[in-house]
């Protein structure tokens, strides 16, 4: 006999309670989602619209004129890290009642992309104020 709750945490099936997918599910969904959009709003929206190819000095001023902007698509690309640990965890979590140890390594490779990523933000905000006591590489 099968007994199944669907908007239950566990579901039953045979004599083996299973978790339900939808809460990581709709987890790694909305934090996927996020991300794009905050990645495009922090690269094309605000870092990209400071450089000018060729043109280091016009650049620096660039930045320098608009700090506060440059700050603002520092702190989407960081909040973008944050989201995909997130959607590392949710997505290993989908995953794992298919193959366990497969779900583990695409979670650590993502989570290594992470830190990857977080050393290349922190190289921008270093490249910004070389003297600043709050760079974080």
């Amino acid at each position: 006999m099968t007994v199944s709750v669907p908007h239950s945490p566990l579901h039953t099936t045979g004599n083996h309670p299973t978790r339900s997918l939808r809460a990581p599910s709709l987890i790694a969904g909305a934090g996927l989602l996020l991300m794009a959009v905050l990645s495009a709003l922090a690269n094309f929206g605000a870092l990209e619209s400071l450089i000018t190819d060729g043109d280091p000095a016009k650049t620096v001023a660039d930045i320098s004129a608009a700090e506060p902007l440059f700050r603002a698509g520092i702190a989407g690309l960081a909040a973008v890290v944050v989201l995909d640990v997130i959607v590392a965890a949710a997505l290993f979590d989908v995953f794992a009642s298919v193959n366990r140890s497969i779900s583990m390594t695409a979670a650590w490779f993502r989570l290594a992309y992470s830190a990857v990523f977080l050393v290349g933000i922190c190289r921008l905000l270093k490249s910004d104020s070389a003297s600043s006591p709050y760079t974080c590489c």
